[in-house]
């Protein structure tokens, strides 16, 4: 490999969205694309799921810490904008 980060690879940037699918490892590849996307500076970074999702774990890496919100859209657009200044990582929503 290059060592060049893979959301760079991929084409990732502001406005980007990225939809996993499969049977393994789509939780795992997000977490590290979201903390390589929020560390290049791209805020919010947001992780959402269909189904289900893990809360994030503590900090073990790109993609972990992330602050978990839960509610509906309304209500979760005004915790990411409050929140958008002072993020270190991406941010997981559920419902």
């Amino acid at each position: 490999m290059s060592g060049e980060a893979l959301s760079r690879i991929l084409g990732l940037g502001p406005g980007c969205v990225l939809a996993a699918v499969g049977g393994g490892g789509k939780t795992s590849i997000l977490n590290h694309l979201a903390g390589e996307c929020a560390e290049a500076g791209m805020a919010p970074v947001i992780l959402t799921t269909t189904t289900h999702i893990f809360t994030p774990e503590g900090e073990t890496g790109p993609g972990s810490g992330a602050p978990l919100l839960l509610g509906e859209a309304g209500r979760l657009k005004e915790e990411i904008g409050a929140l958008a200044g002072n993020l270190r990582g991406p941010i997981t929503l559920a419902r």
